[in-house]
């Protein structure tokens, strides 16, 4: 396993950070495009948050916290923003039909003027109450990596974090199987999504491959994620002003048609993903463990060489200083070579 490629990696998400926001502030060149950037900021701040204990592991606990508050304030600042996007998304594929579908479009003109106005504000407040925080946050975890603990590498360390996402997302989705509520299916969209983020930062610095647990984690993200963008729209629909009461009612039963096909689907994707999760990370810790083994045997091995080595090397000595000089140079070569085994 590589602790340097594991720097480099951490390295790169911590500059995704300050690349998005900085992207932030740039010129747009289209509504979809100012969609696109604050999805990216999000994103790159939740990769950082997600592996947060392990990444920052050098820094005490306090500084820890400190950094995730900042890192949670600053992508809370942009929350907003970003439900009114994934709303907007969501109504774009309702299947309404009737005079409701001219009514809603209509709506949604003044919701998308709204929008602006939303990201704009979002945007200065990041720039007025986060800038310093985020840069010198960003800056400490940097710097910070310098102490990542080595054991974070190690076979064992990186199986021991695997795991546990995995025991976590496994709870969180008995809770939500057994329960239903929408809650429940949230949190277990997050577990999934840090254990997808977990692997995708281990991978490539790790002897192992974790893309297939990554990218099973990310489709139940994705399944779960789209049943939770329908409750949030169903929620925001209910409050909305400017629609009539049967044109809200026609709406919100739309909304729940399709919210309970993406029930259904996401627990049969938590039922059928689940396993192959269990499984991929049960691979990847085989590997682990015969990679330990691999490392212990070449262990072995390299002390056997290095003894039978001075081995050779003493007889070698001893034998030349009892032609030279008998039993006394034999005596006072075995002290040099006690001598040069000793630690500096």
């Amino acid at each position: 396993m590589s602790r340097h490629e594991l720097l480099e990696q951490s390295r790169r998400w911590l500059d995704a950070v300050v690349t998005n926001y900085g992207i932030l502030f740039e010129p747009h060149h289209s509504p979809a495009d100012q969609v696109e950037r604050v999805h990216q900021f999000r994103v790159a701040i939740r990769r950082v948050r997600s592996v947060l204990p392990a990444l920052a592991s050098g820094l005490g606990g306090g500084a820890r916290k400190k950094a995730s508050l900042v890192l949670r304030n600053a992508a809370t600042a942009t929350g907003d923003t970003r439900d009114e996007e994934v709303l907007a998304e969501t109504l774009d594929n309702l299947a309404l039909r009737g005079p409701v579908t001219e009514h809603l479009a209509h709506w949604r003109k003044g919701r998308e003027r709204r929008l602006v106005g939303t990201r704009k504000l979002a945007i200065k407040r990041l720039a007025d109450e986060f800038d310093v925080p985020l840069r010198k946050t960003l800056a400490t975890l940097r710097h910070g990596l310098l102490e990542i603990e080595h054991t974070i590498t190690e076979p064992p360390s990186v199986a021991a974090l695997l795991t546990a996402k995995l025991n976590d997302l496994e709870s969180r989705t008995r809770r939500a199987l057994e329960q239903g509520g929408s809650e429940d299916f949230h949190r277990a969209r997050i577990g999934a999504k840090k254990l997808r983020y977990l692997a995708e930062w281990l991978d490539g610095s790790v002897a192992t491959n974790l893309n297939e647990v990554a990218d099973v984690a990310a489709k139940l993200q994705k399944t779960l994620g789209k049943l939770h963008d329908l409750e949030e729209a169903a929620v925001r629909m209910e409050r909305a002003r400017g629609l009539s009461n049967d044109d809200r009612k026609l709406i919100l039963i739309e909304l729940e048609r399709r919210r309970k096909k993406a029930e259904q689907r996401s627990r049969a994707d938590l039922v059928k993903l689940l396993p192959e999760l269990a499984h991929e990370l049960e691979r990847c810790t085989a590997e682990l463990n015969r990679s330990v083994g691999a490392l212990e045997e070449r262990g072995d091995a390299l002390a056997d060489a290095d003894a039978q080595g001075r081995h050779a090397t003493f007889s070698a000595g001893s034998h030349h200083a009892v032609n030279e000089g008998g039993d006394d140079a034999s005596a006072r070569t075995t002290d040099r070579v006690a001598e040069s085994d000793r630690p500096a």
